[in-house]
């Protein structure tokens, strides 16, 4: 009974809020990760973290229903990466495929990504 119980646990949506990075208007609950995920684009494995630390992917930021906004101690620094890093971890992106890159840029820090958009852009 209690393996059954954990199962069905383990299946159980989760439900999140999420919104325009920088919007400050209503939250807009989505019923399930999965649910987050493929109406913002942002990768599902994701959003869990994201939810926890209040914290924003791809121009959406993300919360657990109800939770209360965290106070930030110190504001995020931007992060200036040295040109050869830069072009390594552009050349590494580029040797994965499509679905490994995805990957490997969701998990990067947001500071990160925006550092290489600017330098693709350059």
């Amino acid at each position: 009974e209690m393996e059954r119980a954990r199962k069905r646990k383990k299946f159980e949506s989760k439900p999140v809020e999420a919104r325009k990075e920088g919007d400050e208007g209503d939250w807009i609950h989505f019923p399930s990760l999965a649910a987050a995920s493929r109406e913002t684009g942002v990768p599902n494995g994701s959003i869990a973290s994201l939810c926890t630390l209040q914290g924003c992917h791809t121009g959406w930021c993300f919360r657990w229903p109800g939770a209360q906004k965290l106070e930030r101690s110190t504001p995020p620094r931007r992060v200036e990466l040295p040109a050869d890093e830069t072009e390594a971890i552009l050349r590494r992106l580029r040797a994965m495929s499509a679905e490994e890159r995805r990957g490997a840029l969701a998990a990067m820090p947001e500071g990160t990504r925006k550092e290489l958009m600017r330098h693709l852009k350059q």
